[in-house]
C-alpha cells in the first residue's frame, strides 16, 4: 500500500469494505492513539488482522501490505505515540491498549476475537512480538483474553530495538545485541501462537535483520514450537519486505483460518 495519511480512505479494494472508522483506544484525545478499522461489506464472524506500522518508533508511517486488503477479513491499523513524546514503556502500552480494544470490541464490528492475527512491519513487528511473546502485558488487564490465532512478523527486531537501546542505554553500540526485558527473544516459548517470520535478503535488509529473524525462527523450532514458518525474500531490501510479504501472509492466514 502506498503510504497514506491516516484519514485517507484510498485503501486497496476499497469497494469491498464499508467506510473506514477511526477509533480512539486510550481516552486521552491524542490523535496518534487511534485505530483505523476496515470491515468487509459481506459476511460475519470475520477473522481479524491487527497490524502495526513500521518507522523505527520515530516515524508516523501508515503502511500495510496490499494483499491483506482482500475483503475477507477485518483489518485494524494501529497508530501509536512515538519516541518524541513517549517512553519505550509508554509506546508498548499503546500497542497493548490497541490490542485490548480489538479483542474486547471487534465482535461488535462483525469480527471474531478468537480469530485475531497480530503483526506488523519492522518496528511494528517488534511491538507485536513484544506483546504476543510476553502475554503478561495483556493478561494483567484481562485474564480471559483469547490467544492470537497467529502472528504476522515482517522484518522485525527480536533483540532490544535500536531506538529503545538509544534511549535507555545510549552508551550501548547500535549493532551490539541486547537481550533484556525489551527484547522479544527473551520471551521465546513453545506455547506461542503459530507464526510466520519474514525477512529480506542478507545485505539488503537492515544489518543483521535477516540473520536475527532466521535465528529466532530456528530457536523456536529447536525448542519444539510446532508451527513456525520462516520466509527469506530473495533480493528484497528492508522496505521491499512489506511490498513482497503480502502473499505469504495471506497464505499463512488461510492455512490457520480458511476464509471459505
Amino acid at each position: 500500500m502506498r503510504r497514506l495519511e491516516w484519514d485517507d480512505p484510498a485503501i486497496p479494494n476499497r469497494q469491498l469494505y464499508k467506510d473506514q472508522e477511526t477509533i480512539p483506544y486510550s481516552g486521552t484525545g491524542n490523535p496518534r492513539q487511534i485505530l483505523v478499522v476496515h470491515c468487509p461489506k459481506q459476511g460475519k464472524d470475520h477473522a481479524v488482522i491487527l497490524w502495526i506500522h513500521g518507522g523505527g518508533l520515530t516515524e508516523d508511517i501508515r503502511e500495510c501490505p496490499d494483499a491483506l486488503f482482500d475483503g475477507k477479513r477485518i483489518l485494524v491499523e494501529v497508530r501509536h505515540r512515538l519516541a518524541d513524546e513517549a517512553s519505550p514503556a509508554e509506546i508498548l502500552e499503546d500497542a497493548v491498549r490497541a490490542a485490548l480494544w480489538t479483542l474486547h470490541h471487534i465482535a461488535g464490528y462483525g469480527g471474531d476475537p478468537g480469530k485475531c492475527f497480530f503483526g506488523g512491519m519492522s518496528a511494528g513487528c517488534y511491538l507485536a512480538a513484544m506483546i504476543a511473546f510476553d502475554r503478561k502485558r495483556l493478561l494483567k488487564y484481562d485474564g480471559n483474553l483469547p490467544d492470537f490465532a497467529g502472528l504476522l512478523l515482517v522484518s522485525g527486531q527480536y533483540s532490544t530495538h535500536f531506538c529503545v537501546k538509544s534511549i535507555l542505554h545510549p552508551e550501548h553500540p547500535r549493532y551490539l545485541p541486547m537481550l533484556d526485558e525489551y527484547a522479544p527473544m527473551s520471551y521465546l516459548s513453545t506455547k506461542l501462537p503459530p507464526m510466520i517470520i519474514v525477512s529480506g535478503e542478507p545485505g539488503r535488509d537492515m544489518p543483521a535483520r535477516s540473520e536475527e529473524s532466521a535465528y529466532t525462527a530456528a530457536s523456536l523450532k529447536a525448542m519444539g514450537h510446532p508451527d513456525v514458518e520462516y520466509i527469506r525474500l530473495p533480493e528484497c531490501s528492508h522496505g521491499e519486505c512489506m511490498d513482497h510479504s503480502g502473499s505469504y501472509l495471506v497464505r499463512f492466514i488461510e492455512r490457520i483460518q480458511p476464509s471459505g
